[in-house]
């Protein structure tokens, strides 16, 4: 025995059970979607707010060496001004001293002194300060300032130390009656 369908519905069947079918996949699919969201999610929830941090902490680092860098010179003369002072609470103060502390005064910044040296003889002082320099100009700035403050009987620059101010480094000997 046979079973007799009409032609169309059969075609509706056809259409039906298809759409059925496309329905059922498209459900699977958004199903798995979801399930896949779901699962990255705290992972990418993860990634932004260590990347927050990450940028927060990066930012404060870069204030931190940008304030750093420009108070750089500025420690540096501190620090020799310091260190000038704590030895001359240990020793009496000399001539010698008080015209370091006139060298270290003076200096401007974009300059770092490194060596002094220090020789008297018959009466006459001659003192030899080394140091870096970030440029021509600031070397320049500094022997002005050092002639300005009328300490010294002469103040006078190498020829080999201007040529080595390219590298940064300076001699300069300084003279008078100390």
């Amino acid at each position: 025995m046979a079973l007799i369908v009409p032609a169309e519905f059969a075609t509706n069947m056809k259409w039906t059970v298809t759409a059925r079918i496309v329905y059922l996949v498209c459900v699977m699919a958004i199903a798995a979607a979801s399930m896949v969201m779901l699962a990255t999610l705290p992972g990418y929830i993860n990634m932004r707010s260590e990347k927050q941090n990450l940028s927060t902490v990066l930012d404060a680092t870069m204030k931190n060496a940008e304030e750093q860098e420009k108070n750089a010179g500025r420690e540096t003369l501190l620090g020799s001004k310091r260190r000038i002072e704590a030895l001359s609470a240990i020793v009496a103060p000399t001539e010698a001293s008080r015209h370091i502390l006139d060298v270290v005064s003076v200096k401007p910044s974009g300059v770092a002194l490194t060596a002094f040296s220090y020789v008297h003889k018959n009466g006459e002082g001659t003192l030899v300060v080394s140091g870096t320099v970030t440029s021509r100009a600031a070397l320049s700035g500094y022997v002005q300032a050092l002639e300005a403050s009328k300490r010294f009987s002469s103040v006078v620059v190498p020829i080999t130390t201007l040529a080595r101010v390219e590298e940064g480094e300076f001699d300069i000997t300084l003279s008078g009656n100390f």
